[in-house]
Formats: structure tokens, C-alpha cells, sequence
């Protein structure tokens, strides 16, 4: 067989391994005006079946729609169940290795290492463990207290009897640390058949971690200390990159300048890199390079020296249009977070980058790349409360030795990991899709062709966003621990990025030009996530034809009329910007779709958004945002000044978080990168039960997989010249749906 023969292809999308996949479903495609008279008034009564289970409420987040219960049909399966358990598992034993790990740093000079190795093999004897170590620990005090000969015994016992108090009262509170611990651990399962796994997750992590003993010994003593996180899992990706030649220092790679620049383009973020214009641009959402220079006013001469190139100023960089920002401005004025009694802060800073198509040393040779230029903490430059920091100091911020562009760094990853989070990720992905998901149950038939089409792309969304509001969008939750804003302000934040959303902007290709990224050379979200873009829109627009064949067709499709309405009413999707809609002037029914062309976008920018959109953040997070001192989302001192002396590495460890919330946080994200329930193309079945029951939509969802197959191999040839490969869009890392 040729090497991507359509047979060889076509075998990488075979059914994955699991209990329970989908079969077909047992429903004939129907559009409404084609039913019979009978059929119709089943397809209502089911309908307003639906309307009793599926409803809205506008309460959590205000105006914003929720689902107000968890259906029956929407609840996670006894397959995906099993998958989430053997998941939490993994995390559960790296969680217990890394905590016992503490332990002993704490006890390390009273408590012998064999207890804690014992504990770690059989829990279930903590009991009978505690009471033989206080034995031993109490007998050999005894044995080996230096005795002074001239004293009676009397007077001996009594420095004897006080040094065994004092170094028991050392070790007074394990007891209660390790049952919660052990408490933790056995209650997760329950947890987990009553919640799912997010609940699970979070009553093992914060059960564990609401530690109200001293806390000094979680705090790092150097950089490695945040690698050892991850004894029982592989290695984030962040931290398998292998040092280069080009490389320049011993810094870790994911530490290093190309690194920073990397990921704005092939990160986990990928949203809030915007061009730089020379001038003003008709209808685009990216700045001026005065409107940037007005709030960090870089010289020609510091950005010359940072790129290496006299020959190129700012205003020529932004006329070949190599100049891009990532501005954080939208956390000004946002309330910094208190956890365990100490505050982390939010810095609303400013990047810059240059495409540099011929970047310095400590890039690989002969690639141009997306070279990290300047970083102000502060919307509004200050030379002593807000000065500019660049490599090598080059707009003088007091810093020769380079440590503040390293602290600088972490800071811009940090405020863009808090956006991750809330915005592109919960906000833009899980939320967007929650009314989608109520919308298709409650107007479209099951046997709506349309309704058919998107099932698998909303399976279990509605009940992951339910566990997750719950027990994680929560005080003392996990966002409450792993993000830096107070937990009102991150919801403000995903309230603000909902009302402020287009439906029209977000269709990639228009994404792409009203951010002004359509000539970044090199981008490979965005280069990847195109193919997939086509390749769904051709899916959507194959199948939709099936059963479209005019726009006719769309207007007297009745269920389709009235999803769509629903999806853009304030009172129920909420959904603004669908500028292809007209206008009918009729109150109860003020939008019409009225071409196919437009419905095609719509339904594929659905697919899209649960799809490779929601897996190029959410599978980004263990990979890339689970290593301290590279990414996390909180920042624990105020942004360095240029007064701040910085003298060695250590002195940059107080802006990291503490161990313990490096655990929490990295725990989290390997179960929410590793329960992939399916795949993106995917629907389960078998040759003689496939998901569709309309042979024409087999032979289209073969195509799809066909087409799938080939991007796989695509992209992973382009990963072969890449800096580091960009995993994040492989159609075989792409799940169907909002599933965890």
C-alpha cells in the first residue's frame, strides 16, 4: 500500500477504543415541510417534550445563558466515565507522590524516609503506620539523647522527657495532614459517580491543599524544584524540548526569548497577537503604531539594537507590516486575588514583537521568527514605575543581567494564561456552545437533519459546564486558585468578551484579517487550523446540500427558522453579529436565514468552534502551561520597577506561585488535556450500523475523514521544520465536542 494511500488514510480514523461508542441514530433525516401530517404533529409533541427538560437561565453570569438543568440525555455516559476514573488515577498517584514528596521535606529531620515510602504503597495502614512510628521515634530519642553522667536519673529524664515532647509537638499535626490527604483520595471516587471528573478533581485537590499548617516548606528554593511535579506523568512539552545548538545560555528552552516569541503564534493563546499598522485600517480591531507609541513610547534606537538592524525603524517594521502587540489593557482596574493569605497581582502590560525574517542569535539559523522586542508592565509608561524591559537592557531599565525580561516574560504569559482561561477558553469555547446545545434540542426535530449533524458536536457539553460552574467557577475552587483576578472579576471579564463578540468576526478567515494577521508569514495556528476550517465548511456544505438544494429550501424550513431565532434572542443564545440574517420586522419572529451559503457558515463555525477551536486551548494546557517558573496564572509580587535590584535566579522565584498551587494547577490541566472521549470526524458505529442512516451522509463523512487523514499528515510534515511542533490542530488530538 503507497504511503497516504485514501485506504492508509482513511485507517487513522477508525472507531476509538471504548466502551459505548455511538451507533446510528435510529432517525431518518427529515426536513420539517416535508413531513407528513402525521409526522408533524409527533415531531411537536416531541419538541415540546424538550422544552420541559431544555431551558435557559440568565442568573449566573448576568445575561448570559445558561442551561438551567442537566438533562437526562446530556449526561456523561458509564464509557466516558470509566475514561475520566483511569485519567484521575494517573493524577491521583503523581498528585500522592509529589504531596509526599513535601512531607518528607517537612519532617525530613524526625521522621524516617521508609515511613513515607510504606505509606505511599499501602495507605490503607496509616493507622497502624503512625502508631509504630511514634513508638520508634519515641524509643530511639531515648536511646540516643546525650546523657549527662553527673545527673541523678531524676534530674536526667527531665531534658530527656522535653526533648521528645518538643520534636513529638514537631509532628503533631501529620496525623490530620495525612488522613486529609488519605481522606481526599477515597472520597474522590464517589465524587466522581456523582459529579463527574472536574468535581472529582477539585474535592481531592482543595480537600488536600486546604492545608492549615505551615506553608514555608511549598515555596521553591530554585527553578528545579519546578520540575519535579511530575513523577508519575510525562513530561509537559514545555519541558521535552531538548537544548539546541543555536540555543544561546543554559537556560532551559522553554525559558529562552525564541521560546516567548514561539507561542504567541503556536501557543496556548493564540487570540490577542494583533498587527501593528503604520496608519489607520478601515474596520480592523489592531492598533496604530501611535496609538501604541502613546502608551509605550519604545525608540527607534532601543528597537534597532534589539533586532539588529539600523537600517529599520518602528514606522518602516509597521509598513512591512512585521510589527505585532499583545496588549493586556483590559485587565486595568481589575482586583488582584488573595489565596491562603497572600495576594497575586495583575500587571495590564504591553508586548511587542518583531517578524524578524533574519532574527540574532538564540534563534534557529536560516528561520525567520517572531522575536520578542519589549515588555511594559503598565498601560501608561513611567521610567521608574513602568519602564520598558527588552533583552540586553537596551531601553536601560536597570537590568544588565537580564533577570527582570525573564521576570517580564512569566508576567505577559501569566495575564495571557488568565485571559486563556476565562476568555478564550471557558468564555469563547464552553460557553458559546452551552446555548447551541439547548437551541438544537428545543427547536429541531431529532430527526432534523440538521439536528442529526450536530449531535455528536454537542455531547456532554452541557453537563461538563454544569459540573464546572459548580464545583470549579467557584470561591476556593479552581479558578479561584489558578488564576490571578478576583473570582467576580473573571466572570466580569467573560461577560464583557460575550458582549463585545460578532458572530461574523469569529469565522476564522475573518478572524484572521480584522486582527491583521493575514501576512504574518509564519503562523501555525492559523495555518493548521485553515485546513481544518475548509475542511469542515466542505463537510457542512456537502451534507446541508443532501437535503438544501435551494435557498427556498432553507426559508420554509419552520424548525430551522425558529432555531435560528433562538440563538440570537437576548433571552435565550444570545448570539450578536450574524449580519447575514434579514431583518423581517415581525416581533415574533424578527430574523430570517434566507441562503444556504450563510447557514453553511454558521453550522461549520459550530462544528469548528467544538472542535479544533475548543482543543487548541484546552489540549494546550498541560502541554504548555503547567511548568512555574514558564506559565501559570498568577504572578505573586508586584511588577519589578526600575529600581528593583535582581542579583541571581533565586531572586526571581517570589513571583512564581508555590509549589502546592503548581500542583494543583498542573494536576487539573492533565485531566482536562487526557479524557479525549472521541475524535474529531469520529462518530462510532459499525459498516453495519453506522452513525448516519442516510447512505449519501456516509459517503460525505468518509470524504471528511479522508480529508482529516491527509491534514494529519500535512501538518505533521510541517512540524518537521518547525522550532517545536505545534500539536494542537492534529485532527487526531481534535475531539468532536466540548466533552470535559
Amino acid at each position: 500500500m503507497k504511503k497516504n494511500s485514501p485506504a492508509m488514510m482513511a485507517s487513522h480514523f477508525l472507531p476509538l477504543p471504548r466502551m459505548g461508542a455511538n451507533r446510528s441514530t435510529g432517525h431518518t433525516p427529515c426536513l420539517p415541510q416535508d413531513a407528513s401530517e402525521k409526522q408533524a404533529a409527533k415531531r411537536q409533541l416531541q419538541l415540546k417534550m424538550a422544552r420541559t427538560n431544555y431551558n435557559y437561565t440568565l442568573t449566573y453570569i448576568d445575561g448570559m445563558p445558561f442551561s438551567a438543568n442537566v438533562p437526562k440525555a446530556e449526561k456523561f455516559s458509564d464509557d466516558y466515565r470509566a475514561l475520566a476514573a483511569r485519567v484521575i488515577s494517573q493524577v491521583s498517584d503523581n498528585f500522592l507522590e509529589v504531596v509526599l514528596s513535601f512531607f518528607k521535606l517537612q519532617y525530613a529531620q524526625t521522621i524516617p524516609a521508609q515511613f513515607f515510602d510504606t505509606l505511599k504503597r499501602k495507605p490503607e495502614k496509616f493507622a497502624q503506620q503512625w502508631q509504630q512510628l511514634q513508638h520508634d521515634l519515641a524509643q530511639n530519642l531515648a536511646q540516643n539523647l546525650p546523657q549527662n553522667l553527673t545527673q541523678t536519673p531524676v534530674e536526667a529524664s527531665a531534658p530527656r522527657h522535653q526533648a521528645l515532647l518538643q520534636a513529638l509537638s514537631q509532628i503533631a499535626h501529620l496525623p490530620q495532614d495525612l488522613e486529609k490527604l488519605l481522606g481526599g483520595l477515597a472520597k474522590i471516587q464517589a465524587d466522581l459517580q456523582r459529579d463527574g471528573p472536574t468535581a472529582a478533581l477539585k474535592s481531592l485537590l482543595h480537600y488536600t491543599m486546604a492545608n492549615s499548617g505551615k506553608r514555608n516548606f511549598l515555596q521553591a528554593s530554585s527553578l528545579d524544584d519546578f520540575t519535579h511535579m511530575y513523577p508519575r506523568l510525562p513530561l509537559p512539552q514545555a519541558l521535552q524540548l531538548q537544548p539546541q545548538s543555536w540555543m544561546q545560555g543554559d537556560q532551559l528552552p522553554c525559558l529562552q526569548d525564541w521560546y516567548f516569541g514561539y507561542i504567541q503564534v503556536a501557543g496556548y493563546n493564540t487570540t490577542l497577537l494583533r498587527q501593528v499598522a503604520a496608519s489607520e485600517v478601515a474596520g480592523a480591531s489592531f492598533p496604530t503604531l501611535t496609538q501604541l507609541l502613546q502608551k509605550m513610547p519604545l525608540s527607534d534606537q532601543a528597537f534597532q539594537q534589539v533586532i539588529g538592524d539600523s537600517s529599520i525603524s518602528l514606522q518602516r517594521a509597521a509598513e512591512l507590516k512585521r510589527l505585532y502587540v499583545c496588549d493586556y489593557g483590559f485587565l486595568q482596574g481589575k482586583k488582584n486575588s488573595v489565596l491562603h493569605g497572600r495576594e497575586r497581582y495583575l500587571s495590564p502590560a504591553i508586548a511587542l514583537f518583531y517578524w524578524n525574517p533574519q532574527p540574532p542569535a538564540g534563534y534557529a539559523p536560516g528561520s525567520p521568527a517572531l522575536q520578542p522586542v519589549a515588555i511594559q508592565l503598565a498601560q501608561q509608561h513611567h521610567p521608574e514605575q513602568a519602564p520598558i524591559f527588552t533583552p540586553n537592557d537596551h531601553a536601560d531599565a536597570n537590568d544588565a543581567n537580564g533577570l527582570k525580561w525573564q521576570v517580564a516574560k512569566y508576567i505577559v504569559n501569566a495575564m495571557q494564561a488568565i485571559h486563556h482561561e476565562s476568555v478564550a477558553h471557558f468564555g469563547a469555547c464552553h460557553l458559546a456552545m452551552e446555548p447551541v446545545a439547548i437551541a438544537t434540542n428545543r427547536q429541531l426535530a431529532r430527526e432534523h437533519p440538521l439536528h442529526i449533524l450536530l449531535k455528536p458536536h454537542l455531547r456532554f457539553t452541557i453537563h461538563i459546564n454544569t459540573t464546572a460552574r459548580g464545583n470549579l467557577i467557584i470561591p476556593g475552587g479552581v479558578v479561584a486558585t489558578n488564576v490571578g483576578p478576583d473570582l467576580d472579576c473573571s466572570l466580569n471579564m467573560i461577560r464583557e468578551a460575550f458582549l463585545a463578540r460578532r458572530f461574523d468576526d469569529c469565522l476564522p478567515p475573518r478572524l484572521f484579517a480584522v486582527n491583521g494577521l493575514e501576512d504574518l508569514p509564519d503562523f501555525p495556528f492559523r495555518d493548521d487550523t485553515l485546513l481544518l476550517w475548509r475542511a469542515i465548511k466542505n463537510y457542512v456544505a456537502t451534507y446541508l446540500r443532501l437535503y438544501y438544494p435551494l435557498d427556498a429550501t432553507v426559508q420554509q424550513d419552520t424548525e430551522l427558522q425558529a432555531w435560528i431565532n433562538e440563538l440570537v434572542a437576548t433571552t435565550h443564545g444570545g448570539f450578536r453579529g450574524m449580519d447575514g440574517l434579514r431583518q423581517t420586522g415581525n416581533p415574533a419572529q424578527p430574523v430570517e436565514i434566507d441562503h444556504l451559503d450563510y447557514l453553511i457558515d454558521i453550522v461549520a463555525y459550530f462544528i469548528y468552534l467544538a472542535g479544533p477551536q475548543h482543543s487548541s486551548v484546552n489540549n494546550a494546557q498541560y502541554a504548555l502551561m503547567s511548568f512555574g517558573p514558564c506559565v501559570m496564572g498568577t504572578v505573586y509580587q508586584p511588577a519589578p520597577q526600575r529600581s528593583t535590584e535582581l542579583h541571581s535566579e533565586e531572586d526571581t522565584l517570589p513571583w512564581y506561585p508555590p509549589l502546592d498551587v503548581v500542583l494543583y494547577t498542573s494536576s487539573f490541566e492533565y485531566l482536562l488535556n487526557n479524557v479525549q472521549y472521541d475524535r474529531l470526524g469520529d462518530y462510532g458505529g459499525t459498516p453495519s450500523m453506522p452513525y448516519f442512516k442516510d447512505a449519501r451522509a456516509q459517503e460525505v463523512l468518509a470524504d471528511f475523514q479522508q480529508e482529516l487523514a491527509q491534514i494529519e499528515a500535512d501538518i505533521r510534515q510541517r512540524n518537521r521544520k518547525r522550532p517545536m511542533p505545534y500539536l494542537l490542530q492534529l485532527p487526531s488530538m481534535v475531539t468532536n465536542s466540548i466533552s470535559i
